[in-house]
């Protein structure tokens, strides 16, 4: 986990140097998938090391045929063995993440990465609060509530993902500048000034490093979940602490292939739910199992305790 944490850092100070928008592609998607789909549900324990492919986390390594035990790979509040490192640093992820989320241009703010969240700044010497109100990423929609200390004239810029083909913006009395990468809106804001940005989210196959195949929408890439069952191997006296195992319950995923007759649709039964975990927003296609067109669903990875992210084709 940590050398998520430096990576994700290392983009939002790329970017700030540089204004390159695939850095901040690079960081949401390492944040909301990645990261997210190392805890567990309830918080209490992370994974030191997970593989975007993770068949069984039972204290060993198991890779291209090798197994060697390594302590890693499990779900801790501590990893004391290896080291404990990556559990501070996933409190410190998003305290991060949201430090890095506005950037300041010479005429005003950017919002290099998005995600519910307030910001207060100063521009012009005038006090300025700005309020994220979104589901995003598992929603298409932001949003951002302004209010100032006193009226100001200045720019909000807005990061244009690679995979959204443009943004539509709601605000009146604006002018709107859009360059390729970004989207600049100027204006004499005031307080109660709303502005709503909305993403247009496809539904994208990209190859992996490994030759197979891997869907994302929006900045979230999408997994089979692999139903699981813990086994505890430690606990911690007067607390709901524990160190545990998770093996699979079925065998499925190892054999399931992309046709093209798959046909993966993206399906919201409630967006606006609280919870990141109830699977309600998904993906729904078939894929090739036992030589048969199954039905099958795709959650997003962060939701995710055993998974398989990566699929051949047939």
């Amino acid at each position: 986990f940590c050398t998520m944490l430096e990576l994700r850092n290392s983009y939002a100070s790329f970017i700030q140097k540089t204004g390159d928008i695939t850095y901040a592609d690079r960081a949401e998607k390492l944040t909301y998938n990645a990261m997210l789909g190392s805890r567990n549900q309830d918080g209490t324990a992370i994974v030191y090391g997970k593989l975007d492919n993770c068949y069984v986390l039972d204290g060993k390594r198991h890779e291209d045929g090798y197994e060697a035990d390594d302590s890693r790979f499990k779900y801790s509040p501590t990893h004391s063995e290896p080291a404990v490192c990556c559990v501070p640093n996933y409190a410190r992820n998003f305290s991060y993440f949201l430090d890095e989320m506005w950037m300041k241009s010479q005429d005003g703010l950017v919002a290099v990465m998005y995600g519910p969240s307030e910001l207060t700044a100063t521009v012009n010497g005038s006090s300025v609060k700005i309020l994220q109100q979104t589901n995003y990423p598992l929603a298409e929609d932001i949003n951002f509530n302004i209010t100032l200390e006193h009226p100001s004239k200045f720019t909000l810029s807005f990061r244009k993902p690679q995979w959204s083909s443009k943004l539509l913006l709601e605000v009146n009395n604006a002018t709107i500048e859009e360059d390729g990468n970004y989207y600049h809106v100027t204006k004499n804001w005031k307080t109660n000034d709303q502005l709503t940005v909305t993403f247009v989210y496809e539904i994208e196959q990209l190859e992996a490093s490994n030759g197979e195949f891997y869907f994302q929408r929006g900045p979230l890439v999408y997994a089979y979940s692999i139903p699981a069952k813990e086994k505890v191997i430690k606990t911690y006296p007067d607390t709901k602490f524990k160190d545990y195992y998770c093996f699979p319950e079925e065998k499925r995923y190892k054999d399931l292939f992309l046709t093209n007759a798959s046909n993966f649709q993206f399906v919201s039964e409630n967006e606006n739910s609280a919870s990141w975990y109830d699977h309600k927003t998904y993906l729904l296609g078939t894929m090739e199992n036992e030589n048969k067109q199954q039905p099958i669903k795709l959650v997003p990875m962060g939701e995710t305790v055993l998974r398989k992210i990566t699929f051949p084709k047939r």
